[in-house]
């Protein structure tokens, strides 16, 4: 396959928005798209090289893929074994067994099917995943696991049925991104049937130069493709649904380019520069340095670090990955350094060396050892499901007013601190984390509980929304006891607590979210003040804000959003007497139990 400079100087125009989106700086919010561009340059690239393989009767399965092993494993190890080293000296163990698990599913090609399966509330903020961009490298791997079994498949059968089987699938995968994709963005965006239409859209392209090419109209085609990229870039909000059409903006402008901008088009010539092939060299490396980089800047952090930091980590990211490049890539793909034998050992070799202490490390839950004195012991998971002896169908005990717990897992949360204190011993206590109190309700599942419940106790965002319409003065709550639980939250990033000496944890406190800090206004806003239970405002006029250690220097939450057995007695000790509790009747007095592990409904 003959090479094309301009394509290199392409990979520069992939990669380097990519680094500034991630990096954070705002002018550069569709720089997501680069991946997919990523995707369409691959496209094209391997699947011309395996037709015309194909076509000549020469493709071979173990030539194909050892070619895949020498460009992507060994970087790819270079990246891991650092990370490997650095994360359990700053990771807390919640973040260390996630880490351990995309080591895992990296080395695999599937950590694409993890963040799948992970996506959605209890999913760890992807600005600390260090290996959070290996999801297209299992993506691609996986597409060229199915891709030359269909493509040899259809030459044998009828090499004119090529472009059809090409344009099938584009149009399946297209297909997905309109009918499904919006019902749940966040895990459809990470799977390869999804993603599909783009890597055979550069297909096509390759397969398209077959066909007879005139000069007229290529520079301004090739114009039209680079202005596409660049809209997409600058213009295309980070809060796009991705996958879907709007990706086809830097899809068809690289498709665009590759078809169109070759020989001497000023695009061609341009993209042919130094600093654009130079960059596009690298590119593969710069990638898988970047993440890490940034990821183990925001562990090390309170707060989101500045942007003349990732300044500095994008140079960093640079140099890296010349040194990768030069010292790592180049090497490894020269058959005469190392054989097809040594290559598939290497890779075997050092891929079991980093998926065997990664599974021990999931299989122990991080290792919660290492911050002995934090609490984070590994009854944490049996705490988060204990609230569901609570989610009962119905009421079952007529001797007891009834008392509906609406909300997410920060309801499964309050529902320990309750069971704290011997305030709602009267009560029986049901949990559930679907019915909703919006406009409605009366006609959806759970109305009899509804009907049924002398008291409530409320997580907002879950049982009700500000745009759903919760009426609290409706004649099925109106009167009723009831009580609105604001936000918690303990600020941008844990992790960097554990640098924090014992001495000086004691009722530490977090930094407040500007986001988290507006959600508690707005449901302040529209709850009676006498439901409201503003969590963020009782703990400052207590502690001076939301501790994130309690007096004994225990972590009172483990992943900024849930609270730790140490947060559970925290809470009951502070919550429990404001007086939006008044209504709720039997009161006895509440007397928190001192005892972190006792007292949870067992």
């Amino acid at each position: 396959m003959q090479y094309r400079s301009e394509i290199d100087g392409l990979r520069a125009i992939a990669v380097v928005p990519v680094l500034l989106f991630h990096a954070g700086y705002s002018l550069f919010s569709g720089g997501f798209v680069g991946v997919d561009i990523f995707f369409v340059i691959s496209g094209y690239l391997i699947s011309s090289l395996i037709y015309q393989e194909a076509a000549a009767g020469k493709f071979s399965i173990l030539n194909f893929y050892e070619r895949r092993i020498r460009r992507i494993i060994p970087a790819l190890i270079a990246v891991m074994i650092p990370c490997m080293i650095i994360a359990p000296f700053v990771m807390l163990p919640d973040d260390f067994e996630n880490f351990a698990q995309s080591v895992i599913a990296t080395l695999l090609f599937g950590n694409n099917l993890l963040l799948a399966v992970t996506a959605g509330y209890w999913d760890l903020a992807a600005e600390f995943k260090p290996l959070l961009h290996t999801w297209s490298l299992g993506l691609e791997e996986q597409f060229y696991i199915l891709y030359p079994l269909g493509l040899i498949l259809v030459l044998k059968i009828n090499r004119a049925l090529f472009p059809l089987f090409l344009l099938a699938g584009i149009g399946f995968s297209i297909a997905a991104n309109l009918f499904v994709v919006p019902q749940k963005p966040e895990a459809y965006f990470y799977f390869l049937h999804y993603r599909a239409w783009e890597l055979l859209l550069g297909a096509l392209c390759g397969y398209a130069e077959r066909w007879p090419q005139g000069r007229k109209g290529n520079e301004a085609l090739a114009g039209l493709g680079l202005l596409l990229i660049f809209i997409s870039i600058v213009a295309l909000p980070d809060t796009v649904t991705n996958p879907s059409l709007q990706a086809a903006l830097p899809c068809i402008g690289t498709a665009l380019i590759i078809s169109f901008g070759r020989g001497d088009t000023l695009v061609a010539r341009l993209l042919s520069t130094a600093p654009f092939i130079g960059i596009g060299l690298i590119s593969y490396s710069a990638y898988l340095w970047h993440q890490p980089l940034f990821a183990f800047a925001r562990i090390l952090s309170f707060e989101e670090p500045a942007p003349w930091l990732f300044g500095l980590l994008i140079i960093a990211t640079g140099a890296l990955a010349y040194l990768s490049w030069r010292y790592v890539e180049q090497p490894f793909r020269d058959r005469a350094r190392f054989s097809r034998g040594q290559i598939f050992g290497l890779a075997v070799l050092a891929s079991a060396a980093l998926i065997v202490p990664s599974a021990m490390i999931y299989r122990n839950a991080g290792y919660p050892e290492r911050v002995a004195s934090m609490a984070l012991d590994r009854t944490q998971s049996e705490m988060n499901m204990r609230a569901f002896a609570y989610k009962k169908p119905a009421f079952t005990d007529p001797d007891k007013p009834n008392l509906l717990l609406l909300g997410n897992s920060h309801a499964r949360d309050f529902l320990y601190v309750m069971l704290k204190t011997d305030r709602f011993a009267g009560y029986e206590i049901l949990y559930d984390n679907r019915v909703t109190l919006c406009d409605g309700f009366e006609d959806r599942p759970g109305a009899d509980l509804i009907n049924k419940a002398d008291a409530f106790v409320l997580i907002p965002g879950a049982a009700f929304t500000p745009a759903c319409g919760m009426d609290f003065n409706h004649p099925q709550l109106a009167g009723k006891p009831m009580a609105v639980i604001g936000p918690t939250h303990f600020g941008f990033n844990l992790n960097a607590y554990m640098r924090i000496p014992d001495d000086q944890r004691p009722l530490l406190t977090a930094t407040l979210l500007p986001e988290v800090i507006a959600e508690n206004r707005t449901y302040r806003g529209i709850t009676p003040t006498a439901h409201y239970l503003d969590v963020l405002a009782l703990f400052d006029r207590k502690y001076g804000g939301l501790p994130v250690f309690d007096a004994h220097g225990r972590l009172t939450s483990f992943d900024r959003l849930h609270i730790t057995e140490a947060g559970v007695v925290l809470f009951a000790q502070t919550v429990l007497d404001d007086p939006v509790w008044d209504a709720f009747a039997p009161i006895p007095t509440a007397t928190p139990t001192t005892d972190p592990t006792a007292a949870f409904g067992n």
